[in-house]
């Protein structure tokens, strides 16, 4: 035969002398006028009985064939999918640019899933457009979102597959277009273009849906590193901002800060104005020059949809950047003003706000911390009655800009609420009564922003003898588990803020210890026979006795004082570990 050969046409060792050919197809052989060709072909190679190849074989090896195509193809799809699957693993997109990453899936693509073309799109949101790199110049090719097929791909949730139209016996091409989401969010859009002669069916694009999965996430990750190698790159302002000691500096000098890095990384902004926002007064305050405000409809505007609103002002561009902490409560609002701004600007602007709010956050939760340490220490320091009620008052006021405190302590044998009072006001009450009862009995904090119209309010329990306030907030005093009494916060006018409640009740837990060593301390102050009483810190030394301990362990007050317990008696270890189980 002209066209035989013994490379392709005969067996391993072996010779035939006649062959019989047969195509296999995945779909109809002749579809609409249009020529096919074939997946696979498979070649017989002498029959047994020696007798030459019939039509009746023929005709077997064609229903033979028809059978072994929809898995023969599938088998090929999957096997080149799978490979393709095994680059995309290999690609590291913190190492490559975004349009690298897109130019080697288009270089590599056609090889690794044997087609004419691959091409992946990025999805770019501000313009709502698609890209891609052009391998030919290797420079970005922008494409609009225009085409029907494609728009149908990216609204649906399944690659749909389209027939080229083409002429009377020429070769049908097919095109595939799949969207790449991650969490219904559109990245990008794949484009295969098939073989000519060569179909492509349903079971193809349900096993192309393998890849579209990692090939979303890749996208995601290539873009997720393109946005914060961009921020590195051209917004140094996050990192500056970060690395600067702002837990000793005031609000006013870290709004001094921002504005002066912000001018060093905008420093075409004709004006930057920072507001504050005092949630108690529903008012906005300048944090350089304590000017007040109330907020427009543009501002207002911003806060509703929680991003960047730009203004366009004629021969000038305002910006207004809304600031929240991870409460969504409102910190700040920054105005800034510009002879333009670009889209880029406006998002590196709600970049800037979400970290500036999370720095914020960690500036106040160290500030806090560190405040209640230092609270801790001063009511410690002396726990007489009147000294430590008047150091917990002024720090409660100051922590929630209160105007005056009380605190009520609880009898846990009677349950009796009775006030500490430092002018000698005497009052009791049991669980329940008034809104400070109501307290003590939930163990919630309760903030009041309008005590006469609250269903527990006792004028002669919740407020102060011929005094007038309308706000309140109270907090239990919780000590091992166990309520040990009700702090209370007043003020004539305002409200508290959700924040100046968490502040209340982080002073209340470190109020406890010391309400309750106080309560200790006074009970066996006056008793000279009675239970010898220690204070005694975390590290183990002994701070304060209530009485003469020599009689009870036979030690002087002077050589037990400021002494670590274990040395003060190590002649009598009994005693030491009978003071270890019952300390408070």
């Amino acid at each position: 035969h002209p066209l035989y050969s013994h490379k392709v046409d005969a067996h391993y060792r072996y010779v035939p002398e006649q062959i019989m050919l047969s195509g296999i197809f995945s779909g109809q052989s002749n579809k609409g006028g249009q020529r096919m060709l074939p997946h696979a072909v498979l070649v017989f190679g002498d029959k047994l009985d020696g007798t030459d190849f019939s039509a009746e074989d023929q005709d077997t090896a064609k229903l033979f064939c028809d059978q072994i195509a929809g898995p023969l193809a599938d088998t090929l799809i999957l096997h080149r999918l799978n490979n393709f699957g095994k680059f995309l693993s290999g690609i590291e997109p913190g190492k490559q640019k975004h349009s690298e990453v897109i130019s080697a899936i288009c270089k590599e693509g056609p090889r690794l899933l044997e087609l004419p073309r691959v091409t992946m799109y990025s999805f770019e949101r501000r313009r709502d457009s698609l890209w891609t790199i052009d391998l030919g110049s290797n420079t970005k090719l922008r494409v609009p979102l225009g085409d029907p097929d494609a728009q149908a791909a990216i609204e649906a949730d399944f690659p749909i597959a389209v027939k080229m139209p083409v002429a009377k016996n020429a070769l049908a091409h097919w095109v595939v277009y799949a969207a790449l989401k991650k969490d219904n969010e559109l990245l990008g859009l794949l484009e295969l273009h098939g073989v000519p002669g060569q179909d492509f069916h349903r079971s193809h694009l349900a096993l192309l849906n393998l890849v579209l999965k990692q090939l979303a996430q890749l996208l995601l990750c290539s873009k997720l590193y393109r946005t914060s190698h961009k921020l590195i790159q051209s917004r140094t302002l996050e990192l500056r901002f970060l690395q600067q000691a702002m837990v000793d500096m005031s609000d006013k000098e870290i709004g001094s800060f921002l504005i002066k890095e912000i001018g060093t990384v905008w420093p075409d902004t004709m004006t930057c104005q920072l507001l504050a926002f005092h949630e108690s007064e529903g008012l906005y305050q300048d944090v350089l020059t304590d000017d007040v405000f109330q907020v427009g409809g543009q501002a207002k505007q911003a806060l509703l949809s929680r991003k960047s609103h730009a203004v366009d002002l004629g021969e000038s561009m305002r910006v207004i950047t809304p600031i929240f902490n991870h409460r969504n409560q409102t910190l700040f609002l920054l105005i800034m003003t510009a002879q333009k701004f670009s889209d880029r600007n406006v998002l590196d602007l709600d970049q800037l706000a979400a970290c500036i709010s999370a720095t914020m956050e960690n500036v106040h939760k160290y500030r806090r911390r560190d405040s209640l340490v230092k609270v801790s220490h001063d009511l410690h320091s002396d726990l007489s009655s009147k000294v430590m009620t008047k150091k917990l008052f002024h720090h409660a006021c100051t922590f929630t800009h209160g105007e005056c405190a009380r605190l009520f302590t609880i009898d846990l044998a009677t349950e009796e609420i009775k006030l500490l009072s430092t002018k000698g006001e005497k009052l009791s009450l049991s669980k329940g009564e008034g809104i400070v009862g109501f307290c003590a009995l939930t163990g919630q904090a309760i903030n009041c922003p309008d005590v006469y119209k609250d269903p527990n309010f006792s004028a002669p329990i919740d407020l102060m003898p011929q005094t007038y306030h309308k706000t309140t907030c109270c907090v239990p005093l919780v000590n091992d588990g166990d309520t040990v009494g009700v702090l209370q916060v007043l003020k004539r006018n305002g409200v508290f803020a959700e924040d100046d409640v968490g502040l209340l009740t982080d002073l209340g837990h470190v109020a406890a210890v010391a309400v309750s060593n106080t309560i200790l301390l006074e009970a066996n102050k006056s008793d000279s026979s009675g239970a010898l009483t220690m204070l005694i810190d975390p590290t183990g030394t002994v701070v304060k006795v209530n009485r003469d301990p020599t009689p009870v362990i036979g030690i002087s007050r002077n050589k037990l004082l400021n002494q670590p317990l274990r040395e003060a008696l190590s002649l009598n270890p009994d005693v030491v570990n009978s003071c270890e189980k019952t300390m408070v």
